[in-house]
């Protein structure tokens, strides 16, 4: 007798759920929601100071940062890419324009246009530095709010 397949399409049983597109913003919105209750710190200022040290954090190993590209497959990124990714949350948006500002002023004061131009054609002690001299200006403006 030829294998026709007959009997095997009698014994799966194949159940497809559908999510309604409303269940799935609600649980967007509840997810959204969520995630701001967990918000560190109500001062943009504050959160930003966070986020520049996080990202200085994330390629102060050499082997951490790249040139050229914002990030890599293997986790390695430049300086605007490590602070896209110390201030990925929704709630993290005035942090992320005050820190990436703070990191313009920096790069600016080494003669450079851009961030990722300054990332680019420096060496890693030279944007580490830079870093650093963004996070001084944070922690002085965020002092000065308190």
């Amino acid at each position: 007798m030829p294998f026709d397949g007959a009997e095997f399409q009698k014994s799966i049983a194949v159940t497809i759920e559908t999510v309604s597109w409303r269940d799935r913003l609600s649980f967007l919105f509840r997810r959204l929601r969520r995630e701001r209750a967990l918000a560190p710190d109500p001062l943009p200022a504050v959160a930003a100071l966070r986020a520049l040290e996080a990202a200085r954090d994330m390629i102060e190993d050499e082997r951490d940062w790249v040139q050229g590209t914002f990030s890599t497959i293997g986790g390695r990124h430049c300086a605007m890419g490590a602070l896209h990714v110390a201030t990925s949350r929704p709630y993290q948006r005035a942090a992320r324009r005050m820190a990436r500002g703070w990191l313009l002023e920096s790069a600016k004061r080494r003669g450079f246009c851009s961030v990722p131009e300054m990332n680019d054609r420096s060496t890693h002690r030279e944007v580490l530095a830079a870093f650093d001299e963004a996070i001084a200006t944070g922690r002085a403006e965020t002092l000065a709010l308190r």
